[in-house]
């Protein structure tokens, strides 16, 4: 078995609102940034997590919210991650439970070894494909995704608010 002493990860989070409050060269400017930082780091593993999916307005705009994500997943500056998974909390119709939250998490086609957990059965599994999953995540076994509850901050007087966190697990060559 081949020794791997460190692994080039690569961890993003951003607040994307204002990518879906004013399209087209904000959304622009940032993935060129995005690839740019990939293409100089030459990642094997990727954690992208993004806040305020769909900016304020995110009733009007969860239509952009798809196309975004899928344009990243299957651009040609991600040709050499051939494995992936996408979370995203898109479904606001459901206020008590909508985060604005999503995550994306590209595997490089070099990593052999690599599990992702699932919450259900209680045990990783073999990460294969592309794994995309959009809308409500109640039924996503691989993701765990909670919104803070209204008395988070009782004595702080903060709005109640989209926040929230999600949360997978992965082993990497046995790691």
């Amino acid at each position: 078995m081949a020794s791997y002493p460190y692994l080039n990860v690569l961890l993003v989070t951003a607040n994307v609102g204002s990518l879906f409050d004013n399209l087209g060269e904000i959304e622009r400017d940032w993935l060129r940034e995005f690839y740019k930082t990939v293409h100089r780091h030459q990642p094997r593993f990727i954690a992208l997590h993004c806040q305020e999916v769909g900016g304020k307005d995110y009733e009007l705009n969860m239509d952009h919210v798809e196309m975004f994500f899928r344009n990243i997943l299957f651009s040609e500056e991600m040709k050499d991650f051939d494995r992936a998974c996408v979370y995203v909390d898109k479904d606001f119709k459901i206020k008590n439970n909508f985060t604005a939250l999503g995550s994306m998490y590209f595997i490089h086609k070099s990593l052999k070894q690599i599990y992702h957990y699932d919450f259900k059965v209680k045990e990783f599994k073999a990460v294969s494909g592309r794994n995309i999953h959009l809308g409500s995540l109640d039924s996503a076994a691989t993701v765990e995704k909670e919104r803070f509850s209204k008395n988070f901050w009782p004595d702080v007087g903060f709005k109640w608010s989209r926040k929230g966190y999600m949360r997978t697990r992965w082993i990497i060559h046995n790691r």
